[in-house]
């Protein structure tokens, strides 16, 4: 993508008295064309030209991310399993194990009811492709969610820096290794992104080019609304970033109660109650008690009605369940979560902030809202800083397109200025941004932490040949993908993590210990107490940590196991107990010493 490239849009003569700001596209619509004098914007063939270059981009870019969610051969978060697919899967089929976050009705089903309908689609291709089809269908899915996300960033990046940043804007979006890495996952926050940009781009306050006079009342604004009260039913943890913009959107207003009373509250009292009478089927569904096991869905229970986002708040936040999981320092987010995420991106971010600031200030003071709301909740995760990310990234396309010259200046002057020059070691800079980036995203995508994904794989196949019948997982709770994975009719059990809420019980937290405690603390007397001595109950696979093996070896030599299959999983162990010396493995082992 060369700077001194000029579109049809930059060589167009700028008519007379039209505004160089307009010329310029700050905030224009469609691609910086100069509306002629008299108001008159660009003719029908101009318009639906580049209609159909925005149709035929956002179809690229579906399929990019398509193809890219259908890449990803490593695991990330467990809750890109257990708390999207896996409930989804039991929905879907009646054969899945909803963790203690649904027994405690604090999740909402949103999400998982639209991958359990992709579930059900990809399940009538039926015969052997059946088991294939399913697993990739919510991948598909999300992929193309994160490709709408990208075209939204495109788009919202040309409505305020014009449409030369924002096609360098769409290059680092796709180049980033965060964004390869994490966009395509299943997981909460990625949907919660594409949904925040998207009402980003449609709010009222930045719906028309150029500034607002201030103490306007414009109209609209629905769907904007209607997107970020979806992003804050995804993920309960995003509403602050709302709330603020509901606030700002108040004050900015001449009649704000109007506003409120007429188009907020009949769309959030739409979207909650929609959300209140889904989750609460879902639940009712599912039965919330079921934990895995054998197939099949378990009575239904009586029907309540479940306000998942004050549950959400109530457990994690009021009870702080939240940091059973880990917590981090209040500057984690500025000294290692935003920097590890944005990688080589953060110093041209920092510089286009500081050159185009005034263009979409909006922007950068909402990706500081959320690192600075984020970082006083105690537990932390690279992953919640994908939304700042993707906010950020009109700044890092302003600093790279000032990089490669102004092509709109450059037409209008007819020569080469100071401004518009392409400086001559824009390569070494572009190959200092993007070739980390993309070395960052092949490793973690490809390589650390695939070794689940790979014992589920075989497993599966083991499944389809009627060599797997039942297994039992003694790697860390969560660690491993469970039914939406596997998909046959096997039975499985894991190591149950569940913590103690205190809203279950009186019981003081400190004699509390789940059953992965339990087995930590001594796994052969767990086995022996689980299995007491019956071959008939054992299962057929075993599948664990290398590390483990160790501490649960005579119990696999006294019961006839034997190993079956090794699967690299990290260089880098990510689990200091478990995964402590040298690289790594997932192991598998059998009573007939095969898959």
């Amino acid at each position: 993508m060369n700077g001194a490239a000029v579109g049809p849009e930059a060589r167009a003569p700028r008519a007379a008295g039209t505004p160089a700001g307009r010329w310029m596209g700050a905030g224009g619509r469609g691609h910086g064309r100069v509306a002629a004098a008299g108001g008159r914007g660009p003719g029908p063939r101009a318009g639906g030209g580049a209609a159909r270059e925005d149709a035929a981009l956002l179809g690229a870019l579906l399929a990019a991310r398509a193809a890219n969610a259908l890449l990803l051969r490593t695991a990330f978060a467990p809750d890109e399993y257990w708390q999207a697919l896996e409930p989804a899967h039991r929905l879907a089929f009646g054969r899945g194990a909803l963790t203690w976050d649904f027994r405690a009705r604090i999740r909402g089903w949103l999400c998982p009811t639209v991958f359990a309908g992709a579930y059900r689609l990809a399940a009538l291709l039926g015969g052997g492709l059946q088991a294939s089809a399913v697993l990739a269908a919510p991948r598909l899915l999300q992929g193309a969610l994160a490709g709408v996300g990208d075209f939204y960033v495109y788009l919202l990046s040309r409505r305020l820096m014009g449409a030369e940043v924002a096609r360098w804007a769409l290059v680092c979006q796709i180049m980033s290794w965060f964004n390869f890495f994490c966009a395509p996952r299943t997981l909460a926050n990625s949907t919660e992104a594409v949904l925040s940009v998207a009402a980003l781009y449609h709010w009222p306050r930045f719906s028309k080019a150029g500034p607002y006079p201030r103490g306007g009342d414009e109209e609209g604004g629905a769907p904007a609304l209607v997107l970020g009260m979806l992003a804050c039913v995804v993920r309960p943890s995003g509403a602050p970033l709302w709330l603020a913009m509901g606030a700002l959107e108040l004050l900015r207003r001449r009649r704000p109660l109007k506003w409120l009373l007429q188009r907020v509250l009949p769309l959030a009292l739409l979207v909650g109650s929609s959300s209140v009478l889904l989750d609460s089927w879902a639940y009712w569904r599912v039965g919330a008690d079921a934990r895995g096991g054998l197939p099949g869905i378990s009575e239904r229970g009586q029907w309540e009605w479940v306000v998942a986002p004050w549950n959400f708040f109530r457990v994690n936040v009021l009870e702080g369940v939240s940091a059973n999981y880990g917590t981090h320092p209040c500057h984690w987010y500025f000294t290692q979560g935003f920097p590890v995420v944005a990688g080589t991106f953060l110093p041209i971010m920092i510089l286009g902030l500081y050159g185009r600031w005034r263009q979409g200030a909006h922007l950068p003071a909402l990706a500081l809202w959320s690192v600075c709301y984020h970082s006083f909740i105690g537990h932390k995760e690279f992953r919640f800083a994908l939304l700042p990310l993707q906010l950020l990234m009109p700044f890092a396309g302003a600093y790279l397109s000032a990089l490669g010259g102004d092509a709109v200046a450059r037409a209008k002057k007819g020569t080469t200025t100071p401004r518009n020059r392409a400086f001559p070691w824009r390569h070494w800079v572009m190959a200092a941004v993007f070739a980390p980036q993309v070395l960052a995203g092949a490793y973690f995508s490809f390589v650390h932490q695939r070794g689940g994904l790979d014992v589920m794989d075989r497993l599966r196949a083991g499944a389809a040949a009627g060599t797997v019948r039942e297994v039992l997982f003694l790697t860390p709770c969560h660690v491993l993908p469970f039914y939406s994975h596997m998909h046959w009719d096997v039975a499985m059990h894991f190591l149950d993590c569940s913590p103690l809420l205190r809203s279950a019980t009186d019981q003081p937290t400190e004699a509390y210990k789940n059953e992965e405690g339990v087995f930590k603390s001594d796994p052969p007397a767990y086995l022996r107490a689980r299995y007491g001595g019956q071959e008939a109950v054992l299962p057929s696979h075993i599948v664990l940590f290398a590390e483990q093996v160790g501490q649960v070896l005579p119990f696999l030599d006294e019961r006839g196991y034997r190993l079956a299959h090794t699967a690299f999983h990290a260089h880098v162990p990510a689990d200091a107990e478990y995964e402590s010396s040298g690289a790594a493995e997932v192991v598998v082992f059998s009573k007939s010493g095969t898959l």
